[in-house]
């Protein structure tokens, strides 16, 4: 577990709290005390480590203390005497051993929040949108006044890669990753709508640093006033969603919110400004060859294409707008008719071995241009 989580002090029986005169909080460490913190441990246990190697582990564990420290050491420990067959205990330390332990920690405790597992997304996987992309690295970066956007909200048609772009985010920054569903919040009972936005950013505050995406954020958070429940529970959320991501810029916590909507003229006006959601950045779909080209390379490249075909040939009979979902849905049906014809044809000669040992799935052109004519109107 990253940091021990604690009991809410309200939730305490005020019998119990009258035994105390004073009452202290302990946060999580700044990144200068987990600094000074792996130092002592590892002047204490004389380990040798750089300070280029000191400064990587610092800051890939924010949120670390004493105990996940000690537990970071003796996993790589292990990791290193298992890998090399070593029995001593001299053992020089690499970097390998040390992200290693540092990931397994990490999936420990984001099992233990109720985090739910995410995919590994590189940006690889992520054809095109390169301004996209540049848009949300700078934002995630301090700048020399250590002022950063607190926000964004991304917004486009269906099927553009919204979603795909924020697991890509938290993978490559090495970033925990909350995700969420607008009406996941929603519950039926006063004040429970509330309250679950309220637990979604205590998670968030002990995953630091931390990427929390709301998707379908038009859902949860619409225009105060136009709602048609006789509760008002929907005011109530966005309300409450405002207090939370004020609180969280004030406490200058290390979370950044990423939203994404295909309505943002039905978001409140209130979460775009700035503080919050400060920047609404366009995803569209792929409108010229190059872009085309790009999410065609990452959906294929664990494709056996034929010699004989290059993806160059298909970019002509696409339609200019096009979505990656689109283009996710033709490379999937034309690896099926692929396979559908290898079948066929191994049926066909059943009592022939050399066809069914020499014979593989090899993407053609005529696969593609079938699995286009039945998602698109060819040009």
């Amino acid at each position: 577990m990253l940091n021990n989580e604690q009991l809410p002090r309200e939730e305490l029986s005020p019998v119990f709290l009258r035994l105390f005169l004073q009452s202290q909080q302990v946060g999580n460490l700044s990144k200068i005390n987990r600094e000074q913190l792996l130092k002592w441990i590892l002047k204490r246990d004389s380990v040798a480590l750089d300070n280029i190697m000191i400064k990587t582990i610092v800051d890939h564990t924010s949120g670390f203390n004493y105990t996940n420290y000690m537990t970071l050491l003796l996993l790589a420990v292990k990791n290193h005497m298992s890998v090399h067959n070593i029995k001593s205990t001299d053992v020089i330390l690499e970097e390998s051993d040390i992200m290693l332990s540092i990931e397994k920690i990490n999936l420990v405790f984001t099992k233990s929040i109720g985090a739910p597992s995410v995919q590994v997304v590189k940006w690889d996987d992520v054809g095109g949108l390169i301004n996209v992309k540049e848009e949300i690295m700078s934002a995630l970066k301090p700048s020399t006044f250590n002022m950063r956007r607190s926000g964004i909200l991304l917004y486009g048609p269906p099927g553009t890669g919204k979603t795909l772009l924020a697991k890509a985010v938290a993978t490559e920054c090495k970033y925990n990753f909350l995700s969420i569903k607008g009406p996941e919040l929603l519950n039926m009972y006063i004040g429970q709508s509330e309250a679950n936005v309220r637990e979604v950013f205590n998670k968030a505050r002990s995953a630091v640093p931390c990427i929390l995406f709301f998707d379908e954020l038009d859902s949860l958070a619409p225009k105060r006033g136009q709602n048609g429940d006789s509760g008002g529970v929907g005011d109530r959320v966005v309300s409450q969603l405002l207090t939370e991501m004020d609180g969280m810029t004030s406490e200058n916590q290390q979370i950044f919110v990423l939203g994404a909507t295909n309505r943002p003229d039905l978001i409140d006006s209130a979460l775009l400004r700035p503080g919050r959601l400060d920047k609404s950045v366009y995803v569209g779909g792929c409108n010229d060859k190059e872009s085309k080209l790009h999410v065609l390379r990452a959906l294929t490249k664990k494709f056996n294409l034929n010699s004989n075909f290059h993806l160059n040939d298909l970019i002509n009979h696409l339609p200019d707008q096009v979505t990656g979902a689109e283009l996710y849905g033709m490379c999937h049906n034309a690896w099926l008719n692929c396979a559908r014809r290898v079948i066929k044809k191994r049926l066909t000669h059943i009592n022939d071995e050399q066809c069914a040992t020499d014979e593989n799935l090899l993407v053609t052109e005529e696969d593609f241009m079938k699995a286009m004519s039945e998602s698109f109107i060819l040009k």
